[in-house]
């Protein structure tokens, strides 16, 4: 069950994605958290305690499922500073997992929008909406306004990266007492980051302006450029951030075995003080070249590294068309070059020349019941033996027909699975017994007959399990 509705309920923040269903959630967001642009982007602004949280509402025509849209939240105001008047607001939520969830008891600094489809005041995760307790600078900003004080013309934050291994995510830190210089309109003017790296100038006119960050010399710049433009509006803020890290650079060129660039995912390998490859914490370090070959890595903890293209083994459909190399060029590991890399390095790799590409070939079937009837639309699941993994395919057409891109030389395992919701609106479902599969230049249809009840539980999810247990 999909319920987003993109208006301008979208305060603060961009809402990049929402999705909700009863089985899932996610809601992901833009970093942007700085007062003045949280503040101006919002049409709602106020303090106040929420005093009611109304219950779920039941989905009409499903019985058993419910969902916050719709659902009300009631608030004593405290503050009102924009687009509010009068002692109690309520605001709304959409059934989505961008829907702020407030407490009853809890104060808080809301920033909303009023949908002017049904004059509701709408409030989303993404828009900067915190308890009163964690907004210390949105409340200063919001009261500068009130107050008729100068507030910031350029505001933004100085961060550092930093990766203490490849067991843990990278993280960005405050860089504090860091110079920030802007130029334009014939003058100049300077501001220090504080201790959360943060900045501000105030007072300067409306224009375009060029703003430096003078960084220890050691960091170099991720993600952002030594000088950035910004243009300054009357009454508004512009935002600038500026990162920097040591983490190594690891970058180089990848052409097929014609000499000719090719545009392909790579992986970085990490090894372990055995050189046998660790699990790095995002699973796999991915990058991917450019149209002229080109890549580059830019966050690399130091240690010891191979590059490798297809560095899992047999290839999934997204995954690139090749047989599993390393740089710069070799199927063998042990011919393959380790790269040592140290904190603060640039590394240049030489040449990676990919051996031929895989052989693309078709599965073709059909999935039926028992009797010989078709299954429409059944799903396939499509599992590797080579490696720990799987994919779900398309699914068969209305006739049980399907067809299935795999590559010559490997082994596959193939099963079909039915799929749908009781009368208590519960999922079940139905499969077929696995099929394995040699992939040759020719191969024969393949006919999956869905007579075993249940989901499928895939080999290799069965293999992790027993492990565990």
């Amino acid at each position: 069950m999909l319920r987003v509705k993109l208006s301008n309920v979208l305060a603060g923040a961009a809402v990049l994605l929402c999705l909700a269903s009863v089985e899932a959630r996610a809601c992901l967001c833009s970093t942007e958290t700085q007062p003045c642009t949280l503040y101006w982007n919002s049409p709602v602004v106020f303090t106040g305690v929420a005093t009611e949280v109304g219950p779920p509402v039941p989905v009409e025509g499903q019985p058993g499922i419910v969902t916050s849209r719709g659902r009300r939240t009631r608030f004593d105001v405290e503050e009102a500073f924009r687009g509010v008047a009068g002692d109690t607001v309520e605001t709304y939520e959409q059934g989505t997992s961008c829907d702020y969830q407030f407490s009853v008891g809890e104060r808080y600094l809301v920033y909303g929008a009023r949908d002017a489809a049904d004059g509701r005041i709408y409030v989303v995760s993404c828009s900067g909406t915190k308890e009163l307790a964690r907004a210390g600078r949105d409340l200063e900003f919001a009261r500068g306004v009130a107050a008729g004080r100068a507030t910031p013309s350029i505001v933004g934050s100085v961060t550092r990266e930093t990766r203490a291994s490849i067991t843990v995510f990278a993280k960005r830190q405050p860089l504090d007492d860091v110079e920030v210089v802007v130029e334009g309109g014939g003058r100049e003017a300077r501001a220090r980051t504080d201790a959360d790296g943060n900045f501000s100038l105030v007072g300067l006119r409306p224009g375009t302006y060029k703003v430096r960050a003078r960084t220890p010399s050691h960091l170099r710049f991720l993600y952002t450029e030594p000088v950035q433009p910004v243009a300054v509006a009357a009454g508004r803020c512009a935002i600038v951030h500026f990162n920097v890290t040591s983490l190594a650079t690891v970058g180089g060129r990848v052409v097929d075995h014609t000499g000719a660039p090719v545009e392909t995912k790579i992986s970085l390998v990490p090894l372990d003080e055995e050189g046998r490859p660790a699990e790095p914490v995002e699973g796999v370090i991915e990058n991917h070249t450019d149209d002229d070959g080109r890549y580059e890595f830019g966050w690399v903890v130091p240690g010891r590294y191979l590059l490798a293209v297809n560095s899992r083994g047999q290839p999934a459909s997204y995954d690139p068309p090749f047989p599993r190399a390393y740089l710069p060029g070799v199927r063998d590991t042990a011919r393959a070059t380790v790269i040592n890399v140290v904190e603060g390095m640039d590394y240049e790799a030489v040449e990676f020349r990919l051996p031929p590409p895989l052989v693309a070939r078709e599965i073709e079937g059909v999935v039926t019941n028992p009797d010989g009837t078709p299954v429409p639309r059944a799903q396939l699941l499509l599992e590797f033996t080579e490696r720990d993994g799987g994919e779900m395919t398309n699914s068969a057409d209305e006739q049980g027909r399907f067809k299935l891109k795999v590559y010559e030389g490997f082994t596959y395992l193939l099963v079909a699975e039915a799929r749908g919701q009781n009368a208590q609106g519960d999922w079940e479902g139905r499969h077929s017994e696995e099929v394995e599969v040699t992939i040759g230049a020719t191969n024969e249809p393949v006919r999956l007959v869905i007579d075993r009840e249940g989901f499928h539980t895939p080999r290799y999810v069965k293999r992790k399990r027993e492990k565990q247990n």
